[in-house]
């Protein structure tokens, strides 16, 4: 008796190992003779999903041998789908939710009948006993969508780079053209008007929580929401302006390997040490015009001793000025300058011109 239940014991130990261990391997790596079993050992229809040799995902329906498996009507989503059902938790684990929707219907309707097919937000919506008939592939991820929440207001795609300020307007760093932030507060500060933004990284694709300040002429700004605007703009208005932002960089690199003025260090030390002199005569002969007595006499001694000064640093400014003025009527402002194009400069200018169509629709000036 003892060795009888010793054997007992040992075959249901060995049994519950295996149920255990070999049914979740059998579902994984043959989910239709999962579906299968399980259909004949419950009585009822099981959906399972394998993937075929062309890499699609096939989605089926197995029923207990005793039960003819009803044929699958062709028919066409209708326009109003229901409403999903809740999912039944005695269903399979092998129908998971999917996150696209599932098109499913009714099975044994009549040959010839009407069949209305209802699509589910997920196969795991689809209640027990539907047959399911499609799966679409899955959505394409939009790689200029945010990951976290959008802040909610209009957004801005920049120009050109551009400079942002912590709020002393103390410079933080540099944004390239075609960056995207989204204005917040606009102000004038100093005589330019400036917004409060949030910048949106686009290496993690997250809004940034904390908020900088940059300069609105930076910037073509847009009154919808960023997480709201048609794809197709926005992502035309972010490949014009970055393109355009790299076009202004070299440009502008190009400007500054201009040439600069020889005597310009010489000029300016001149001139602040003339400029230095005649503000001091300045206040000597203003307070000289408002003083009486003692102290008239001695401001009119101080500038007669600043005269011989003046005259000096006068002979000695002249010249230099002269030949700082000579240069710069020779050489072109750097601002007017025309800039010699390379053929990476070309190139760009090209693909702005290619891509002008698709935003001069919605901005305006280009």
């Amino acid at each position: 008796m003892i060795k009888y239940l010793i054997r007992l014991a040992v075959t249901v130990a060995v049994g519950g190992l295996l149920l255990w261990f070999g049914i979740p391997a059998l579902h994984a790596r043959a989910p239709a003779t999962y579906a299968a079993l399980a259909a004949n050992l419950t009585g009822r229809e099981h959906v399972f999903s394998v993937r075929g040799p062309d890499g699609a995902d096939a989605v089926g329906v197995a029923g207990p041998f005793w039960k003819k498996a009803p044929a699958l009507p062709a028919a066409a989503a209708s326009s109003s789908p229901a409403a999903p059902a809740r999912p039944d938790a005695r269903r399979l684990a092998g129908a998971a939710a999917s996150p696209q929707e599932v098109a499913a219907v009714a099975p044994g309707a009549a040959p010839g009948a009407a069949v209305t097919t209802n699509v589910y937000a997920s196969l795991a919506d689809v209640p027990p006993g539907m047959q399911v008939g499609s799966v679409p592939p899955p959505a394409a991820d939009d790689p200029r969508a945010a990951l976290n929440e959008d802040p909610g207001f209009g957004w801005a795609v920049l120009v050109r780079g551009a400079p942002y300020f912590d709020k002393e307007m103390r410079r933080l760093g540099t944004l390239p053209g075609g960056s995207v932030v989204a204005p917040r507060t606009v102000v004038v500060k100093d005589g330019v008007e400036v917004a409060s933004c949030r910048i949106l990284v686009a290496k993690t694709r997250k809004w940034r929580t904390d908020y900088v300040v940059m300069r609105t002429e930076d910037m073509i700004r847009f009154e919808v929401p960023y997480a709201e605007t048609d794809p197709a703009q926005r992502d035309a208005a972010i490949d014009y302006f970055t393109v355009n932002g790299r076009l202004e960089a070299l440009r502008d690199r190009a400007r500054a390997a201009l040439p600069t003025n020889p005597f310009e260090s010489e000029y300016r030390a001149a001139k602040e040490k003339y400029d230095e002199l005649q503000t001091e005569i300045n206040a000597v002969m203003a307070e000289l015009r408002r003083s009486e007595g003692s102290r008239r006499q001695a401001l009119m001694q101080r500038a007669q001793a600043l005269r011989p000064k003046q005259v000096a640093a006068r002979q000695e400014f002249d010249p230099v000025r002269q030949r700082w003025e000579a240069w710069e009527s020779e050489h072109p402002d750097a601002a007017e300058a025309e800039i010699p194009e390379t053929p990476e400069m070309r190139a760009l200018q090209q693909e702005l011109d290619r891509l002008r169509p698709s935003v001069s629709s919605f901005i305006s000036g280009l």
